[in-house]
Formats: C-alpha cells, sequence, structure tokens
C-alpha cells in the first residue's frame, strides 16, 4: 500500500507526543511493507528531505516549522499534488489540524482516494484547558491571551476541523473518550469513527531499562519522583511542585527530577526557590528520546499533573511500560489508559493535597508500588504497543479502500 502522511510537525521540529506519534507509526507501516511518504512543515535546519528506515519525510522549504500557516495550507496540497504525480498513492493519512485543510477543499476527492484523519484532540478540550489556565492564573495577561485563545480554538473548528471530519472517509480517535466526543462535537455517525490507541515501543521501554541513578547523584535510600513534559503553564509542572513540600512531610530524603523545558521554566524554577525546596528539585532539561527509559527506569513514581484536557501523554504510556506506578491528572483521556487503583492513580486536576496523599500512598506502600507498576506494563504491552497501533491502523485503512471498491 502506498500511503501519504500529512502532519505539520515532526521530532525534527520539537519534542512531543504528536511528532513522536507520527514517525513511529510511520516507521511501523514501512516494516509492514508498506510506502509511507510524510509531507511536513520546513525543517529547523533547512533539509529538504530525507529517509529514515524506509520512511520518505519531504520537508516543504517555503512554510513555517510546526505551525498550522496559510504557508503550510497552500503549500502541502501543491505537494501532495507533485508526489502523487510520482508516486500514485493509495490512500491519504492526514494528522490532526496538519490535514484538516486538505480535507476542507475535499482534495481528496480531487484524486479519487480515500482519506482517514487522526484527531489527537478538538476545540472543546483546547477551550476547556484555557478556561482552566485563565481560572488557576493570577496574571491579567495570562487570563486576556486564554480568552483568545478560546475565540481562536472555536474558529478552528468551525472553519477546518468540523468540514474536515465530515469530509474524511474515516475518523480514528486515539481513546474512548475522544470517540464519544468526535461523534456529537463533529456530528458525524458512529460507523465513520475508529478507535486505534496510540502506542509506543514496549521492549525499549520496559522494567529492564538501565537506571541512572548513581549519575544523578542519588543515594539508595533516596526517593525519586519523575515528571516528564514540556514546561508549558497547562501541562501543570507546577502542581508537582506546589505539592513537593506536603511529600516530604512523610518522605523526608526525596527529590523531584523533571525532564522537559519550555517557556515556563523560568516561572517554575522561581517557585521551587521561593518554596526554599530548590536543591531537592532538580530540572535537567530536555534529553534525547533514547536515554528516556533511563530516568523512567531510575524513578520510584511518576507524576503527570497536567490541566490539559486532551489526548493521553505518551510519558504516561512510557512510565508505564517501564513498570513505574503513575499518579496522573483525571482528565481528558486518561480513564482510557489507567483503570484507578488497579494499574495508576488517578487525581483531580490542580489539586495539589490529593496529587501529595496519593505519592504518598505509593511511596508508603512498596506493595502496592510493585502491584500498580505489573498490571501498567501488562495493559501497555498488550494495547498500546507499536505493532497494536500499526495493525489498527491497516484496519481502517482496509475498510475504506474495501468501502471505495464496493
Amino acid at each position: 500500500m502506498k500511503i501519504c502522511m500529512l502532519s505539520r510537525v515532526l521530532p525534527a521540529h520539537a519534542v512531543g507526543g504528536m511528532q513522536d506519534h507520527v514517525l513511529s507509526l510511520s516507521l511501523q507501516l514501512s516494516r509492514y511493507g508498506h510506502d509511507v511518504t510524510v509531507i511536513t512543515t520546513r525543517h529547523p535546519d533547512g533539509k529538504g528531505c530525507e529517509e529514515i528506515e524506509g520512511v520518505f519525510i519531504h520537508y516543504l522549504a517555503t512554510t513555517k516549522p510546526v505551525n498550522f500557516s496559510r504557508s503550510w495550507r497552500r503549500e502541502s496540497v501543491r505537494a501532495f499534488a507533485q508526489f502523487y504525480g510520482q508516486k500514485g498513492f493509495d490512500l491519504v493519512h492526514c494528522q490532526g489540524s496538519g490535514g484538516t485543510y486538505f480535507l476542507r477543499c475535499l482534495e481528496h476527492r480531487r484524486w479519487g482516494l480515500p482519506a482517514v484523519i487522526s484527531l489527537h484532540g478538538l476545540a472543546s478540550d483546547e477551550i476547556m484547558t484555557a478556561w482552566r489556565l485563565m481560572r488557576s492564573s493570577k496574571s491579567l495577561l495570562s487570563k486576556v491571551l486564554a480568552v483568545a485563545k478560546m475565540l481562536h480554538q472555536v474558529y478552528e473548528h468551525i472553519a477546518f476541523t468540523l468540514p474536515a471530519a465530515q469530509n474524511a472517509d474515516a475518523i480514528i480517535a486515539t481513546s474512548d473518550q475522544q470517540r464519544i466526543a468526535i461523534q456529537r462535537i463533529c456530528r458525524v455517525p458512529e460507523e465513520k469513527v475508529y478507535t486505534v490507541y496510540n502506542g509506543i515501543d514496549v521492549s525499549r521501554y520496559s522494567p529492564e531499562a538501565y537506571h541512572i541513578r548513581d549519575k544523578l547523584g542519588l543515594m539508595n535510600e533516596d526517593v525519586l519522583i519523575l515528571v516528564v513534559a514540556r514546561l508549558i503553564e497547562e501541562k501543570g509542572v507546577q502542581f508537582a511542585i506546589r505539592s513537593f513540600p506536603l511529600i516530604l512531610e512523610r518522605v523526608a530524603r526525596c527529590r523531584l527530577l523533571i525532564v522537559g523545558d519550555g517557556n515556563f521554566r523560568s516561572p517554575l524554577e522561581k517557585m521551587a526557590q521561593q518554596i526554599g525546596l530548590s536543591s531537592h528539585i532538580l530540572f535537567v532539561g530536555t534529553v534525547p528520546e533514547a536515554e528516556l527509559p533511563s530516568y523512567y527506569a531510575s524513578a520510584d513514581v511518576f507524576v503527570n499533573s497536567t490541566i490539559r484536557a486532551n489526548g493521553y501523554d505518551l510519558t504516561i504510556v512510557q512510565a508505564m511500560a517501564c513498570g513505574k506506578p503513575v499518579v496522573v491528572s483525571n482528565i481528558g483521556s486518561v480513564p482510557t489508559l489507567i483503570a484507578d487503583g488497579k494499574d495508576g492513580l488517578l487525581v483531580p486536576p490542580g489539586d495539589i493535597v490529593a496529587l501529595a496523599e496519593r505519592v504518598k500512598r505509593v511511596l508508603s506502600d512498596p506493595g502496592l508500588a510493585k502491584m500498580l507498576g505489573r498490571n501498567a506494563r501488562k495493559k501497555v504491552v498488550e494495547r498500546f504497543s507499536l505493532e497494536a497501533m500499526a495493525k489498527g491502523t491497516l484496519r481502517v485503512y482496509e475498510r475504506v479502500l474495501q468501502r471505495r471498491k464496493s
């Protein structure tokens, strides 16, 4: 099968779950013998194209990297026409907003191709996130920006996502919650929406990963709480920091390790200083993806205190695959991933007391921590692997291709 993937972002552009998903899926489809071409925005270093393990990637030089800009909308359509003439695709797969303009304009119908779109989040998710930020922020500027974001999301939904969903031959939802929301908000029939969970490499992310506690300066008796996230306000790392003094009341030899970077890093570092715990909170910045399993392996518990109401963060899946107990905000699509008390613990978003209590519960009960980690690993291997994701995606492709023939 010859597949064209439209995505405005890849790992070459920035660190993040969306970009990892697109490349991982493309690589896995290629391993199964399919011809995959990815069209994306300009490479930060100006690279025009590259091949990664059989996946052909084309960076559009006249577009803005990452952005869903006018240049991307125009050039992605032009590039698709060019590469279709060369390759003769069987199907086009649009990743989120990267293909909403393409579908809104019915470009796939022009070429007589079936089109699939993966919706990793909806405007309603983004609006709810902006609302939470507006309520929790003390800055007038932050409140104004949150309102502007809500209005922008309404426009994006009406102008692009809604017509794209209605014009696509199939929609892939990445969680049970998203599937229901897509049907309701995009006003599409139930039989048009399929659920395929995002997957990770469970052979790399595993309990056997090499730990780096010595490198981090930890003693055997030290307890490590790990956060891996982009350091932006909506990822909620501030709540992990604010809950940390409550955790230290019970677990004295404890460290909070924060992996990631972003424009909210400076306020987070100031927050750590203000509560007098800079020596206990370590910011290590962004680390290469290849090294992430070692950080998970070194942790005693993983925390994700996001207030972003979208799909589940792949960092949660990675930590679970490494057999770690996870304490995570009960928000968005997270309940698809975690059954509270069975393979992880859920807390209300932004509730630092509940967050601290649940972390302390895990750290004070080795039996519970072991059970949560074991069940978490089992669930990810069975339902959130690269193989399960690729096979589920191929089943969707086959359905739309068969429907076109009939």
